[in-house]
């Protein structure tokens, strides 16, 4: 296997993250060791970095915020690591796709390598409905069983959210797989009768495998009973199929993307239960005291990493908060306040200018790939309404791969 090839699959390894171990004292997992061997041998292989001067700009301005956020920070040893953990191979990550991806074909690698992530979460949540094997989840991990007594599946991870943010993106991808990314600017019809024609082809075996592979990722992602995670399904779905049509659909996307965002923001939520004291909904008031925080730091935010401190220290007095809220504000379930209270006023400028950048550019190509970049942020803005996507070893190179994809011009990968 060459180099390029390696690289094009690292995406759909991801969730080595979660096999941890330490060496000369420094806790890594086996996804960062990946990561940086891949970074060291590519290095001495490819000559070409392939990036343009916006984009180590980009970098060198992600570099500041990132080294200013971890100045900010009380916990140093927190933000570095982060930095090792998350930013830097997603860097690294960013650099090699770019070269990987000069061979069309690596695309289409990647793409199928995240799909099979994808499908291997569905199928341990889907393994964990068997009570044997739900038994034997909480015997080796009790804190699961507040979830799995309830019929909210968690597969290789800690809650039924963090398997949802795989899950949802990697619907899209599988869909993408499934109606052929050629047939976009040839026939412009609905889902439905494309895949009417799809089942009419003689050729079943190989167009069903995507079909089925859809199938089994949406019985996961139902069995997570993530509310957000669902909802971001159903309009990245509903993005796919309109970016498929001209450019005036394309900006209908756009508009539906915007109002998603905006009904699921919690800002307006949390805001709008202010004045009810008798509100009990333990997300909406981690929002609440999270929104405090950002008035009270709204420059350089509280540092990164210094959250769960910050929210603990912030709501020391308050009744119920130690016992009832606090310890499920690890972060505050949502993109822009962790972005915001991380790395302040700057890294929250930059974030929304990166996306209004992969906005324009799938505004400006009809092409699939960038219809499914768009997509797949869409789909992971919205769940990061409520949720922290993004930043987390896994979701920020799935994001990266979104915005990759954006930026991607028309090419066939098959």
């Amino acid at each position: 296997m060459k180099i390029s090839n390696l690289v094009a699959i690292l995406p759909g390894l991801t969730i080595l993250y979660l096999i941890k171990l330490t060496i000369f004292g420094l806790p890594t997992n086996w996804w960062e060791i990946l990561v940086y061997l891949c970074a060291f041998v590519f290095l001495f292989i490819k000559k070409s970095t392939r990036l343009k001067k916006s984009e180590i700009a980009s970098i060198a301005l992600i570099t500041l915020i990132t080294l200013i956020a971890t100045y900010t920070s009380p916990e140093k040893r927190e933000a570095l690591g982060i930095i090792k953990g998350w930013i830097v191979p997603a860097i690294l990550l960013y650099w090699m796709l770019k070269n990987a991806w000069a061979d069309p074909k690596n695309i289409t690698l990647t793409i199928k390598a995240m799909v099979y992530q994808g499908i291997l979460v569905a199928l341990v949540a889907i393994l964990q409905t068997i009570p044997a094997i739900s038994n034997w989840w909480i015997t080796r991990a009790p804190d699961l069983a507040q979830y799995l007594n309830t019929g909210r599946y968690t597969s290789i991870f800690n809650s039924p959210n963090s398997a949802a943010m795989i899950l949802a993106p990697a619907l899209i991808l599988a869909l993408y797989c499934h109606f052929d990314p050629g047939s976009w600017l040839e026939r412009p019809r609905w889902p439905l009768a494309l895949l009417a024609d799809r089942l009419g082809e003689r050729n079943l075996k190989k167009e069903s495998l995507p079909l089925l592979a859809s199938l089994v990722i949406i019985i996961g992602l139902v069995l997570t009973h993530s509310r957000g995670g669902i909802v971001a399904a159903i309009i990245g779905i509903a993005l796919l199929a309109l970016s498929r049509f001209d450019k005036i659909s394309r900006a209908w996307a756009v508009v539906i993307a915007a109002l998603s965002l905006l009904i699921f923001n919690p800002i307006i939520l949390s805001l709008s239960a202010l004045n009810d004291p008798n509100h009990s909904d333990i997300r909406i008031l981690i929002w609440q005291k999270s929104w405090q925080m950002v008035s009270q730091h709204p420059i350089w935010g509280i540092g990164l990493g210094h959250f769960h401190q910050a929210f603990a220290s912030f709501t020391l007095h308050q009744p119920n908060f130690d016992e009832f809220i606090t310890p499920y504000a690890l972060h505050p379930h949502n993109v822009i306040l962790y972005v915001w209270l991380s790395f302040g006023i700057i890294g929250l400028i930059g974030l929304i200018g990166l996306i209004g950048a992969s906005v324009r550019a799938f505004l400006r190509d009809k092409s699939p790939l960038r219809a499914l970049g768009f997509a797949l942020l869409v789909v992971m803005l919205t769940q990061g309404m409520v949720d922290t996507t993004i930043f987390k070893n896994d979701l920020i190179i799935w994001f990266i791969i979104a915005v990759l994809l954006t930026f991607r011009q028309s090419e066939n990968t098959k």
